[in-house]
């Protein structure tokens, strides 16, 4: 009588086919400190798009000693939030960014590292601690303060009467470009104030909300506006972003 032979090992588990147990998951390490950063662009800076700016930025804080939160669906790549997307090629002011870290660090060695992180053309301003449960950062970012330098020539007084139009304007229905078409829309609720800046020049500092539903006002649709209620072009010879504007209460 033949002896009997032993059955082959299951790949799933031991000899007798019990199923192994699955790899253990290591949990990610939970947030410590949520810092702040406020940063602005100089016209020197390059011009590239948001994502650039970002990436870039992202890849510089990785090769640092600092114990950064890390996001496992992008690649480990440092967790960092930005208030709003950069125009491209357009100076800013005070702009803002979330990093988080897994350990807590003095403020003098992450100014450090932050500021080195930055491309040229960029200066941090302010770093500073952020309660770790606030309301995301793009979420807080609620509007935007532009100043916009126009041409030299231009008759004050109308374009003040222009602007008193459009403050007490009910509605200021326009037409933005989407995609391939255009679609119709009302500015008016996406324009906070405006106002005439003293100056050699005329210059414009214009206050637009960002609103999820009707989406962003834009300083250049405002000039557009103030354009044809004075019945002639404005050229704009710098447009700059001074501020995000954060709603505290938004948290």
């Amino acid at each position: 009588m033949p002896e009997p032979t032993a059955s082959p090992p299951n790949d799933a588990g031991d000899e007798a086919g019990v199923l192994a147990p699955a790899p253990a998951t290591v949990p990610e390490p939970e947030p410590r400190q949520r810092w702040r950063a406020v940063f602005g662009r100089t016209a020197d800076a390059a011009a590239l798009a948001h994502r650039e700016v970002a990436e870039a930025l992202e890849d510089a804080l990785a090769e640092s000693p600092l114990p950064l939160m890390r996001d496992r669906k992008r690649g480990d790549r440092p967790r960092v939030t930005f208030g709003a997307p950069l125009p491209i090629g357009m100076v800013v002011d005070r702009e803002l960014f979330d990093l988080w870290l897994t350990a807590l660090r003095p403020l003098n060695e992450i100014r450090a590292v932050v500021g080195g992180a930055l491309a040229p053309g960029y200066e941090l301003h302010d770093l500073y601690d952020i309660w770790l449960g606030a309301l995301a950062l793009p979420a807080s970012v609620v509007g935007a303060t532009y100043r916009v330098t126009l041409e030299a020539g231009i008759d004050r007084a109308a374009l003040a009467a222009a602007i008193e139009g459009l403050l007490e304007a009910a509605s200021l229905p326009r037409q933005r470009v989407k995609g391939s078409g255009t679609v119709a829309y009302d500015l008016r609720p996406l324009l906070a104030d405006l106002a005439l800046l003293d100056g050699d020049r005329p210059s414009l500092q214009i206050d637009v909300r960002f609103d999820p539903t009707r989406g962003s006002g834009r300083p250049e649709e405002v000039v557009a506006a103030l354009a044809e209620a004075l019945d002639r072009p404005l050229e704009v010879t710098e447009t700059r972003r001074t501020q995000l504007v954060v709603e505290d209460s938004a948290g």
